[in-house]
């Protein structure tokens, strides 16, 4: 009740106690959600800042500025480029660790600001860190808020380390997204789950937190895209994946969220995990991530999409290249077997959608203009009347030699009976087609090429076969 009323926390009284004024007796205890384990998330940040501190830790870095990674500058992969400052922090760990803490920092010490820092930040600190070196702590708070002190606009009420994450880097931090979404859910109280009415698990520890308790889950308190999708009512109704554990890391593409596909599965017979492990089937994710890219090391990476026509198929469906993100090299050669480069399948009808999707993908490509010819010439008859001039690459010279943007209706004739034509001289020149019956040209120029007039242009297509090009040689001026 306390949680759903978003107090601070409970004051639990021995009804045999008197209250007294700054004492501690055991008949009063102070239980605030934010200490008690699973009730409120950790949130991953990497230091970027440190503060030297006063009194006993004068010299000594005590305090530290972290970051969040700036959900605007992660690139398509999923890499993050710039980070924002979102709290302070300075407690949660003893001297002995904030020594250690400091010893792990000190290579990456710098007094200039990394560009990778975004400047939005009213608290400036005495040093930085460059987070692509540092460290990233587990830190645990009260809520979110939003301020203009820090420059991802948010920040956290009463935060302190939990850990230290030397499994981690700033590619794996919070981002600024989420930490709206998290702002946005509960009015930014991070505490949102609840312990079981039945529950007796308060045990000893640091500021009374709940040691070992079975907990449920009412609310989302991770970002949803992070939570698991709660299947205790689901009901099976298909089979096409029966014996088959898939991993979902989220839904974006198939239009889902990572709930929906997560109950899609286990409708259709699979099991999930949040956690691939060597009996996983298939990882489901929309786009390449930094995650993925691990998982991809041992796992086939698949899009959401395939999963939701599997389903609706009713049978597991091959994986072709627009099916996946990333397939091991058994399941490429698979791949290569039923598909072709571009994801169409060769045994498979597809629909007008599935269609469209296949050709949005394709690739653009430079076709050379030998390899066009060569294409129109299997496709039509050689005697085709606009194919006489395959093979032709034309440019327009003057009586001086020089290329011309004149003679524009040569040009258009030219090309629509098959030629190319060009506006400099290259070596794919066949052709110089000269507006005049004299014309001025060097050795170099003609070498390899014919020098025709515009005459040869009309006289072959008014016959409708190519004529010998000497007959229509210019005058060659000295």
């Amino acid at each position: 009740a306390a949680i759903d009323r978003r107090d601070e926390g409970l004051v639990l009284k021995d009804p045999d106690s008197v209250y007294r004024p700054a004492a501690r007796t055991k008949g009063w205890i102070k239980v605030k959600p934010d200490y008690v384990d699973s009730l409120v998330p950790e949130l991953d940040l990497v230091i970027v800042g440190g503060f030297y501190g006063a009194g006993r830790q004068h010299g000594v870095i005590s305090h530290f500025l972290l970051a969040a990674a700036h959900s605007d500058t992660i690139t398509d992969g999923g890499r993050v480029t710039r980070v924002v400052s979102v709290c302070r922090v300075g407690s949660g760990y003893t001297s002995d660790e904030l020594a250690a803490l400091g010893a792990k920092l000190a290579p990456c010490l710098s007094k200039v600001r990394p560009s990778t820092v975004v400047e939005c930040s009213k608290d400036k600190p005495h040093v930085w860190y460059n987070p692509s070196n540092s460290v990233v702590l587990q830190i645990r708070a009260a809520e979110v808020s939003t301020t203009k002190s820090y420059g991802s606009n948010h920040t956290l009420r009463f935060p302190r380390v939990e850990a230290i994450r030397a499994d981690k880097t700033w590619q794996d931090i919070l981002t600024t997204a989420q930490l709206e979404q998290l702002r946005q859910e509960a009015s930014g109280k991070l505490a949102v789950h609840h312990l079981p009415e039945d529950s007796d698990g308060v045990g000893s520890g640091k500021k009374g937190v709940v040691q070992g308790a079975q907990l449920t889950t009412r609310g989302a308190a991770l970002p949803l895209h992070f939570t698991p999708a709660d299947l205790s009512s689901v009901t099976q109704t298909g089979s096409a994946l029966a014996g088959k554990e898939v991993c979902v890391l989220d839904g974006a593409g198939a239009g889902h969220t990572k709930q929906q596909l997560e109950r899609m599965v286990a409708e259709a017979g699979g099991s999930v995990t949040q956690n691939p492990g060597s009996d996983t089937f298939c990882v489901v994710c929309s786009k390449s991530t930094v995650r993925s890219k691990n998982l991809s090391k041992g796992h086939n990476i698949v899009k959401p999409e395939w999963l939701v026509r599997s389903i609706e198929s009713k049978e597991l469906l091959p994986w072709g290249p627009l099916d996946a993100i990333s397939l091991l090299p058994d399941k490429q050669l698979e791949a290569s077997y039923t598909h072709d480069r571009h994801g169409d399948s060769y045994t498979r009808h597809v629909d007008v959608a599935r269609l469209q999707t296949i050709l949005d993908n394709m690739q653009a490509e430079q076709v050379a203009d030998v390899d066009l010819q060569e294409m129109q010439e299997d496709l039509m008859e050689f005697d085709e009347p606009y194919h006489i001039f395959s093979r032709v690459t034309a440019l327009m010279v003057d009586e001086d030699g020089r290329p011309t943007a004149d003679g524009e209706m040569t040009r258009l004739q030219l090309q629509l009976y098959g030629a190319a034509t060009v506006i400099s001289l290259t070596s794919a020149v066949t052709h110089l087609v000269c507006r005049s019956s004299e014309c001025s040209l060097s050795w170099e120029q003609r070498e390899g090429r014919h020098l025709v007039t515009e005459a040869w242009v009309e006289d072959t297509i008014r016959q409708g076969k190519r004529l010998n090009e000497r007959t229509y040689t210019p005058s060659i001026k000295s």
